[in-house]
């Protein structure tokens, strides 16, 4: 997200950020505009879940997707605020599992009651439990949060997967004609903040994951 791509900001009060403007005159601004969801952690591994969350979270077309994992809750939650202060309210934290995702609720109520109570958690159960990740990686559906033994951590792969295969399934309930320009595009930092517009490119490395953990190249996330 290229804030400076925003239309002209107008600062606003800022508790988190001060420094941060509040783009209240861009088109995207979203912050208090969104349906209501229920701000709790959902499985978005079914498409009626899926597209809920698409028509809760979503605004003029755009949804703002970044993942994290319970290393990496500090910055899910800096991503949230600053998104939310700048108006930008339509994001959607994707993390590896539900006790993840209440890890990351729970210390986000600590920093802002009001951002933890209209900020849902998302995670997608199935593509982290294929079978491929018992013999590689933390284990089939290894959640961060729930991690007992350090000897063998969930692998961040297994949340990259989850990432792909969760931006491919939103890029195909876009209409044809409403899907973005191809780009794609990763940070190297985590959590992985993007906006994922190819669903080609994005096809190919799902599959390509999904081959190495079936070995049927046939099966497609």
């Amino acid at each position: 997200l290229s804030l400076t791509r925003r239309s002209m900001a107008t600062v606003g009060p800022n508790e988190h950020f001060p420094s941060l403007p509040t783009f209240l005159h861009s088109s995207y601004y979203s912050l208090g505009k969104l349906s209501s969801a229920p701000a709790a952690s959902h499985d978005v591994s079914g498409e009626a879940a899926l597209a809920a969350a698409v028509h809760e979270r979503s605004f003029k077309g755009e949804l703002i997707v970044f993942s994290f994992n319970f290393c990496a809750i500090p910055e899910a939650i800096n991503a949230a605020l600053m998104l939310r202060q700048a108006g930008f309210a339509h994001f959607m934290p994707l993390s590896d599992g539900r006790a993840t995702c209440e890890a990351m609720r729970q210390q986000l109520a600590r920093a802002d009651a009001e951002a933890h109570a209209s900020t849902p958690c998302y995670f997608a159960s199935a593509p982290n439990s294929l079978g491929g990740w018992a013999s590689w990686g933390g284990g089939a559906g290894c959640v961060s949060a729930e991690q007992v033994s350090p000897a063998r951590p969930c692998a961040v792969e297994q949340l990259w997967y989850v990432r792909y295969a969760v931006a491919a399934r939103l890029l195909r309930q876009a209409p044809r004609d409403q899907r973005p320009a191809p780009h794609c595009s990763s940070a190297l930092f985590m959590p992985r903040t993007q906006r994922c517009t190819h669903s080609s490119c994005l096809d190919q490395r799902s599959h390509q994951h999904a081959v190495a953990l079936t070995g049927r190249g046939e099966r497609r996330v």
